[in-house]
């Protein structure tokens, strides 16, 4: 694996994590998890970290979050479970609009880190964050600066739209001057 370099590149790595979640079988559906990992991943493993390589500017480009479903009931079958680290590079004007937990990720598992989010506009009817929608694993040094995130009905936060389950870990985090709640900053 190379990582994500471009715009290309992270709705390449969306469409294919969320395609595992569709896998009936649960054995099947974490092999097939691995194989997107070990495919996008710094050392061509399931257990490498999945790093974003440049500054990606995601002007018009449509986008569904990393980790989602239009189902939320099912979510935890497309739940995030890797590493993530987006090594201090922006991820500018990306645009997120969906009923249920909206943000570059939906909803997360495994521990995302060092993601820059600037000028970014997410909404959901449930759960927007500029991060992630619903986070029930580690999100470590993310930040948020401009941009909105707005829920209609329920959680909106800077970094993360809800913490989830207590095992959540959120720490070295900031947001300054993003739209919205920032209730969920931190634990």
């Amino acid at each position: 694996g190379t990582g994500l370099w471009r715009a290309d590149d992270l709705v390449a790595f969306a469409t294919e994590w969320n395609a595992t979640g569709a896998i009936a079988d649960e054995a099947e559906r974490k092999a097939a998890q691995d194989d997107v990992l070990a495919l996008w991943s710094d050392n061509g493993r399931a257990d490498g970290t999945v790093r974003l390589r440049n500054g990606i500017d995601m002007s018009g480009v449509e986008y569904t979050p990393i980790g989602w479903n239009a189902n939320p009931m099912e979510i935890d079958k497309y739940a995030f479970t890797g590493k993530f680290d987006g090594g201090g590079h922006k991820i500018s004007s990306l645009k997120v609009e969906v009923n249920d937990y909206a943000g570059l990720f939906g909803c997360n598992k495994g521990h995302i880190a060092n993601v820059v989010m600037e000028d970014c506009e997410i909404s959901a009817l449930d759960c927007a964050g500029a991060v992630v929608g619903i986070n029930v694993g580690t999100i470590t040094g993310c930040s948020t600066t401009g941009g909105s995130v707005t829920s209609t009905a329920m959680c909106a936060g800077g970094i993360a739209g809800v913490m989830s389950d207590g095992a959540s870990l959120l720490e070295d985090c900031t947001v300054s001057t993003a739209a919205g709640s920032t209730a969920h900053l931190s634990q």
